[in-house]
């Protein structure tokens, strides 16, 4: 999802996932599925440094508490991109983020299971008139209840991973606030939601196989 210089997507295997949109909700979603990783590419196009507050669940990712749009985040320089794999444990480490079942999200887990399905990131550009922030920088680049919440599927606490990051100073300049959400459900929540899982289509949908295809009966004499 792109807006206002700012990008935020969802990584499965390295790759962006699909999105879906619809005429019922102002957010695209993406199917998540149960026990697979994934991981949080922001991007700031942007010719300043720009903080990102990320939630997941409704938690945020730094300490695991209730998200707020003025809680801690990661700094990105300008024209940058990072991708964040999990939940932040210590400045070397995170738990990946993966999709879970309801009763193992880490949300759930923590009593605070009212907004699954939902993935936000709050982005600020850099002003030094406003009071310093705490925010986590030297992260990888270019590698880097509410309304609609599914009830079914949520993110989890996954594996230990090696991610390092540095604390620095940010004077977040609150006026230029632009928030950025992605929903995700399982398929047969998308399906209830009225999404339409057609397979991606292809540039050359004829370029599937080799040859021809045999007709019934046929023994090649």
């Amino acid at each position: 999802m792109f807006k206002a210089n700012f990008e935020l997507t969802v990584l499965v295997a390295g790759k962006p996932a699909r999105e879906y949109v619809n005429a019922n909700y102002a957010d695209p979603f993406i199917e998540g599925l149960r026990s697979t990783d994934y991981e949080l590419r922001i991007s700031n196009r942007s010719n300043h440094r720009a903080l990102a507050v990320i939630a997941v669940d409704g938690l945020s990712i730094i300490d695991g508490k209730l998200a707020s749009s003025g809680g801690d985040g990661y700094v990105i320089g300008a024209q940058k991109t990072t991708t964040i794999p999990g939940w932040r444990l210590n400045n070397n480490e995170v738990a990946k983020f993966v999709f879970a079942s309801q009763p193992e999200a880490y949300a759930t887990q923590m009593k605070r299971g009212g907004n699954l399905g939902i993935i936000g990131a709050a982005f600020f550009l850099e002003h030094k008139r406003f009071a310093v922030t705490r925010g986590f920088g030297g992260v990888p680049e270019s590698m880097g209840a509410s309304k609609g919440a599914t009830r079914g599927i949520g993110t989890g606490f996954g594996d230990r991973a090696r991610h390092e990051v540095t604390e620095v100073d940010f004077d977040r300049d609150p006026s230029t606030l632009q928030t950025l959400i992605v929903r995700y459900d399982d398929r047969e929540g998308l399906i209830r939601r009225g999404f339409r899982l057609d397979p991606d289509p292809s540039a050359f949908p004829a370029d599937v196989g080799t040859g021809c295809m045999v007709p019934t009966g046929w023994a090649g004499r």
